[in-house]
């Protein structure tokens, strides 16, 4: 593809896409963009999406057809534009998210991307430092918790502290997921780590955190989608606003948070707390190393992780 049929002036993305025949996809634009609340990962955002389709138009691939081989033959691609696992893996949740937008509206019958096809490895789980429990208490300090929006971030970085959740898992937490099973308080994982199930408990106080955050959200914008199947933590603008997009009937309903933001989130603490470069594992690091610290065996802590192995 000629590099002058996109523009390199992201703002005229979609009718670029729109004059090469993939209006469908310039269509979904603003109502994925709405739920990014950070102006750079808007424009990351976008930069995946002019990528994805630059190789849309080389291959002759039209987005109505797109398949599951077309789909691994573009992850080939990239590795063979010398891209990282890491780089790969961030532009396909992009790719996941054009292709679920297209999915809801019609565009496209059933989505190619299903449980099966998998995130490529990586040593990311590696390299992440853990903070020490006065750290973790300074980085909960260091949330405002007087909007809704410090409300849930509290109970967020609070699942990924004392619960161990990882980022995708708190991502994709229902209202449905947070349940009292023998007198504890759990949280129901329905497609964790390797697309396994799992019920981790959650200690009360935690609980506490979640019903706030909740609460808050509930009298001052009551949840147009109150199902069990909804999102627990949502997208929200300035003012505490919720995202909306509408649902597959055209309702408007709350936006399921994005997996940028909470790295947004916790990074940003970091920063508050003079510990750059955290993020959501170190969390998860951060859980593992103070179980034992607080007197947990080695196999509780491999239990509570939900780790094959020592």
């Amino acid at each position: 593809m000629s590099t002058d049929l996109l523009p390199i002036e992201l703002s005229l993305l979609e009718p670029s896409l729109t004059a090469l025949g993939y209006d469908a996809i310039a269509k979904v634009i603003p109502t994925i963009l709405a739920e990014v609340n950070e102006t750079s990962s808007g424009r990351v955002y976008k930069q995946d999406i002019k990528a994805f389709v630059h190789w849309l138009h080389d291959a002759e691939i039209a987005i109505k057809q797109i398949s599951r081989v077309d789909l691994q033959n573009y992850r080939k691609y990239l590795h063979e534009q010398g891209k990282s696992n890491i780089t790969i893996n961030r532009m396909f949740s992009v790719v996941r998210v054009v292709i679920a937008e297209l999915v809801n509206n019609g565009t496209i019958a059933t989505s190619p991307l299903d449980k099966k096809f998998k995130p490529l490895k990586t040593n990311d789980e590696t390299t992440h430092v853990a903070l020490n429990d006065k750290q973790a208490k300074q980085l909960l300090e260091a949330i405002d918790t007087s909007t809704i929006k410090g409300k849930r971030d509290y109970a967020m970085v609070s699942i990924m502290l004392r619960s161990g959740l990882r980022r995708e898992e708190v991502q994709k937490l229902n209202i449905g997921n947070i349940k009292m099973k023998q007198g504890h308080h759990v949280i129901d994982i329905e497609d964790g780590k390797g697309g396994q199930p799992a019920t981790v408990k959650m200690p009360p106080d935690v609980w506490c955190y979640v019903n706030e955050y909740v609460q808050a959200l509930q009298e001052k914008h009551p949840r147009r989608d109150a199902r069990l199947e909804a999102p627990l933590f949502i997208s929200l603008r300035k003012g505490d606003h919720p995202s909306l997009r509408p649902d597959n009937t055209g309702k408007l309903v709350e936006q399921r948070i994005d997996i940028k933001a909470i790295e947004t989130v916790v990074k940003a603490l970091g920063n508050a707390i003079g510990v750059p470069g955290l993020t959501p594992h170190g969390l998860r690091a951060t859980a593992i190393t103070l179980w034992m610290e607080h007197d947990a065996t080695l196999e509780q802590t491999q239990y509570a992780a939900r780790h094959k192995d020592p």
